[in-house]
């Protein structure tokens, strides 16, 4: 097929015709749709033509038509045509010249070369030269095709690229919920449940985040909020616990007082019972040694407790009340503590610091939640997007191939005007191709523009990978020079934002997520230190460190228990001494009945003669000696009776005492033990306390391996590069070359065939003169030639159609000799017979299939011959 189109562009004799041919397809192979052979597109594009300054560095709200951001601007528009509009314009000028040039309008407007008389004699007006001008409309027609059907596949593609872009964009919002909280919120959300229904139902925003599933950073706030409630539940269990310590505190006093007064009581005993004995052998010695009572005041032997032994028992009183000091600082320290330092002081500290966490916690998970309400409904956005979409890419999708198929109907109507030989049709489509080249012309500058302004938004440079855009991240990196809360925390995303775009995803065999600090949103964007609650419990935990120091008493309680043994030892030593009461008591018993018989005689007898041998005597008896004798002997029966009550009832008590003395001891002593243990318990738990709180600090910071950035990264590398650097980019510059060569087409079929209605007159003519004989002779009288040609249309090279073999060149002289002179003289032909031929025989053929490449003279009838030898052209010729 090559090779034909090149024999047939040879054998145009025409220069002219032949140039504008070899622009054409020139022009073809120039702006012939890349996608035709291959669809990648790096750097070759319209669009990479011409260097521009992009402003990246340049916020979008700072752009103003001035400094780089105009020149930017003037840059696109001279780039790119005056967005179209300016060789729109350009291109219609000269268009408009050609139509008054070309008299679309009145002949009058021809000029110069463009009269049609010149055109007339133009080689490539000639009759047999029309078919190659009519090929070259062909050729031009189907270029304008061919590019409206490569602005409908490349439109095609454009739309599906949006509707993939809006599932990328959709994937990454659910990647983002799922990030946040996945399972049961983004569901109940999507199924048009309100968040407030959701929050109450499940009883509060705290209880909602446990309906998050795992591996979501939702399910591991969840978490925090448990270990909180547990930590801090935990800590106050302790502290409250302290009350049973400070309950054994107040018994095991109680235990003390009441040993004490049992030594109190057996010390007032051994007291009682050597008064009561030293006051009976004093008046017993007295009445003896002085008056004559020997009989009547039988002398005994009374059983005393020892001095030293009276001193061991106040020893075990004095010691035992050491003791009970000892202890009432000890329960005094304790109890402090206790009531203030733990249950007070660390009590209300761990109350108000889990409030406080809890508040920061729930805080942010408010904001996650917030979140995930927006992102599902960006997400029921997107979705009604992308069905409006798909709703409109039926008739969407070829609207930007119709518009220019306008033009390409245009140039098919122009031809067919010409091929069925109707002036009016060629220009009517000459017309419509004026009057709208300047819009279409307007719809590639746009396609330039904005195929520009992506080309230069992202400086791929025709590496589409998210590391080789480097124009795309600088304008994120500009245009994020804002804040987000997080927590009570703002963090600025310029610094930090390639770093999230780029962050990348590494995950294991069973694609959970492995940690590493350039991956996770809180190691990027630096708020570690938000979830970082050292400071909420370090108040806490410095009070129970001090607390728990003060409740190390194992010294004290120790004395305290030494000296309750050495009090108890003391008394038993006492007890353990003392004589048998029972046979004192019997002996004194015997004394009190002789002395009471005696008593009750004397009285009964005033002269009985025992007065005289008492310690009151007169001479004779006196009354007042019968007085005194009588209280004397009174007095030593009262302490006969002192002396035995005493006894008695040191017998009877000593042993029962002695028994609730040691068991009161003992008691103490246990309790003492008991409480040294329940403080060492209670240190040790507060030591748990602090453990659990820092274990919670350490939990929480955890949160940088829940929070993976890796949707983000993929969202920038699938959306922003794949989606809009490179798909919408190729897609813009697939269709530029479509629609240039549309526009070239129509520009080269205006000019073409605009010209070519000369031709139709031409033919039109033809047929005229063909079907009339008067205008041949009138085309003879006028100079011309029987093929209508002007003297010096004759001298041009002519090829004659319709011959079985090309003949090279015909020569038709200027002026012919007269008809009688040509009939006389002899062809001048080297080949021919010398003699002349006999009378009658037939004149020789000279056709012109013999016809060699010498000149040819001939007469009138010769010419008339050749003339005649051409095949007869009908209406319906093309040509």
């Amino acid at each position: 097929m090559d090779r034909i189109f090149l024999r047939y562009l040879s054998s145009i004799s025409a220069p002219g015709v032949r140039a504008l041919l070899l622009v054409l397809l020139l022009t073809a192979c120039l702006l012939a749709p890349v996608d035709a052979q291959d669809t990648s597109i790096d750097d070759s594009g319209p669009a990479s033509l011409g260097s521009r300054d992009f402003p990246a560095d340049i916020p979008f709200e700072d752009w103003k038509f001035e400094g780089r951001v105009a020149t930017y601007v003037q840059e696109l528009i001279v780039q790119s045509g005056g967005a179209g509009l300016g060789l729109g314009l350009i291109f219609s000028i000269a268009m408009l010249f050609h139509m008054f040039c070309w008299g679309m309008c009145c002949n009058c407007c021809r000029c110069c070369c463009f009269k049609q008389d010149e055109i007339r004699e133009c080689a490539c007006s000639e009759k047999q030269n029309r078919k190659y001008l009519l090929i070259l409309a062909c050729l031009i027609t189907l270029s304008s095709i061919g590019g409206v059907v490569s602005i409908f596949f490349n439109t095609s593609t454009t739309f599906e690229s949006i509707e993939t872009s809006l599932t990328d964009v959709q994937l990454s919002v659910q990647d983002a919920e799922n990030f946040i909280c996945a399972g049961f919120v983004p569901t109940q959300l999507r199924a048009g449940s309100e968040l407030s229904d959701l929050r109450t139902s499940a009883g509060g925003n705290v209880q909602l985040m446990a309906r998050c599933d795992n591996g979501s950073v939702g399910a591991f706030m969840w978490q925090i909020d448990v270990r909180i409630n547990n930590t801090f539940d935990f800590g106050l269990s302790i502290i409250d616990g302290t009350d049973q310590v400070l309950v054994l505190l107040n018994t095991t006093r109680d235990d003390l007082r009441n040993a004490t007064d049992e030594y109190q009581r057996n010390l007032n005993l051994y007291n009682n019972l050597t008064t009561a004995t030293l006051t009976a052998e004093d008046q017993t010695n007295t009445l003896r040694s002085k008056g004559k009572y020997q009989d009547q005041v039988p002398n005994v032997d009374y059983d005393q407790i020892s001095t030293e032994e009276l001193s061991e028992a106040t020893s075990a009183l004095t010691v035992a009340n050491r003791a009970i000091v000892e202890y009432d600082q000890i329960r005094s320290d304790v109890s402090r503590t206790i009531k203030v330092d733990l249950q007070q002081n660390v009590g209300d500290e761990l109350r108000r610091q889990r409030v406080n966490i809890i508040t920061e916690i729930s805080r942010i998970e408010v904001q996650l939640i917030d979140t995930v309400e927006d992102l599902v409904d960006a997400e029921t956005t997107l979705e009604d997007n992308k069905e409006e979409v798909s709703q409109r890419e039926s008739w969407a999708e070829p609207i930007v191939a119709l518009i220019f198929a306008i033009g390409m109907i245009c140039v098919i109507i122009m031809l067919v005007g010409y091929l069925i030989k109707r002036k009016w049709v060629i220009t009517m489509g000459g017309y419509i191709i004026f009057s709208i080249f300047i819009w279409l012309c307007l719809a590639l500058g746009l396609v330039l523009v904005f195929s520009m302004i992506t080309y230069d938004s992202c400086g791929c440079e025709g590496d589409f990978t998210a590391d080789g855009c480097k124009t795309t991240k600088t304008l994120f990196e500009t245009n994020t020079d804002y804040s987000i809360n997080i927590g009570e925390t703002r963090v600025n995303l310029s610094s930090t934002i390639t770093s999230l775009l780029l962050c990348p995803s590494r995950t294991n065999s069973t694609t959970n997520y492995v940690y590493s600090p350039d991956s996770n949103f809180i190691d990027i964007l630096g708020v570690r230190q938000v979830f970082n609650m050292t400071s909420r419990v370090q108040s806490p935990i410095n009070r129970l460190r001090s607390a728990s120091d003060e409740l190390v008493k194992t010294s004290e309680i120790d004395l305290a228990i030494q000296l309750l043994d050495q009090a108890r030892g003391l008394s038993y030593v006492e007890v353990s001494d003392l004589r048998n009461f029972n046979e004192n008591g019997s002996i004194v018993l015997g004394n009190l009945t002789t002395l009471n018989v005696t008593l009750t005689e004397l009285r009964d007898n005033e002269s009985d003669p025992r007065w005289e041998n008492l310690y009151y005597t007169t001479v004779p008896i006196s009354s007042e000696a019968r007085t005194n004798n009588t209280e004397a002997l009174t007095s030593l029966q009262s302490s006969y009776f002192a002396v035995l009550a005493s006894e008695t009832l040191l017998d009877s008590t000593i042993p029962a005492q002695q028994r609730q003395t040691n068991m009161s001891t003992e008691r103490a002593i246990g309790n003492l033990r008991e409480i040294d243990e329940l403080l060492l318990s209670t240190r040790n738990d507060s030591r748990r306390i602090i453990d659990e709180l820092e274990s919670l600090v350490r939990f929480i910071l955890e949160i940088n391996r829940f929070t993976p950035c890796a949707f983000v990264g993929s969202f920038y590398s699938s959306v922003i590069i794949t989606t809009y650097c490179e798909t919408t980019y190729k897609a813009f510059d697939s269709i530029s070359p479509g629609a240039i060569t549309c526009l070239a087409s129509m520009l080269l079929a205006f000019f073409l065939l605009t010209g070519m209605r000369d031709c139709v007159d031409f033919h039109n003519e033809e047929l005229e003169e063909e079907n009339d004989p008067e205008l041949r002779i009138k085309d003879v009288k006028d100079g011309k030639d029987e093929l209508g040609h002007s003297p010096a249309a004759r001298e041009a090279p002519m090829v004659i159609a319709g011959a079985s073999t090309q003949l090279n060149e015909v020569e038709l002289v200027p002026k012919p000799p007269p008809v009688a002179e040509m009939e006389q003289e002899p062809y001048p032909d080297d080949d021919f017979e010398k003699d002349p031929p006999p009378p009658g025989a037939p004149p020789p053929d000279y056709g012109h299939e013999e016809m060699g490449p010498q000149a040819v003279y001939g007469s009138r009838d010769a010419v008339q011959d050749i003339v005649e030898a051409e095949p007869e052209y009908r209406d319906d010729d093309p040509m």
